[in-house]
């Protein structure tokens, strides 16, 4: 499924329920990464499971900067709820991925940022009350004008994606028998 038409459906469908558990698991996306991540070389991340797909270091780039824009839409949840959040200057993921040369950077320091980034946001969702109340109205061309969107669909969205990814990542492993 394009991730624009899943984050659509989720965007309606996904509210979450503010639990420890919820927290706990989308804190635990930088430990579930780095395990799918462990033992692989600088040219086992250029695998993929087929010719054209993208490669474990390609998904890794995606996945880390879902998370660093979405972080950034929390903040603006948090800080001012009822704010805009306008995402249609997006080109797509794969002209994204093109123009920030994902197939030809170094994983590493993105994966310290995707860390850094659910502690951050996690201790801010601690810290402000109703935290998981806030939100933001997201503005894109695949989902309703003015889609009202809760932290707590958030924080799901991006704990989702980081599985979906970490699980993309474990198959490209799995096939080429790492």
């Amino acid at each position: 499924m394009p991730e624009n038409t899943r984050l659509s459906r989720m965007a309606v469908h996904r509210v979450g329920t503010p639990t420890k558990e919820a927290l706990d698991r989308y804190v635990s996306g930088p430990d579930e990464l780095e395990a799918a991540l462990a033992g692989l070389s600088e040219s086992d991340l250029d695998l993929s499971c087929a010719p054209g797909e993208w490669t474990i270091r390609q998904i890794v780039h995606h996945l880390v900067d879902g998370d660093d824009m979405w972080s950034q839409c929390i903040k603006m949840a948090l800080g001012a709820s009822g704010c805009t959040f306008d995402l249609s200057w997006h080109p797509g993921n794969d002209l994204w991925a093109s123009e920030l040369d994902y197939a030809g950077r170094a994983i590493e320091p993105v994966v310290a940022l995707f860390r850094a980034h659910r502690i951050c946001i996690a201790q801010l969702l601690e810290h402000i009350p109703d935290s998981w109340q806030h939100h933001v109205v997201l503005v894109a061309p695949w989902v309703p004008q003015g889609q009202q969107m809760r932290v707590d669909a958030l924080v799901n969205l991006l704990t989702e994606h980081g599985t979906e990814h970490v699980e993309e990542i474990q198959r490209v492993r799995e096939q080429h028998g790492l």
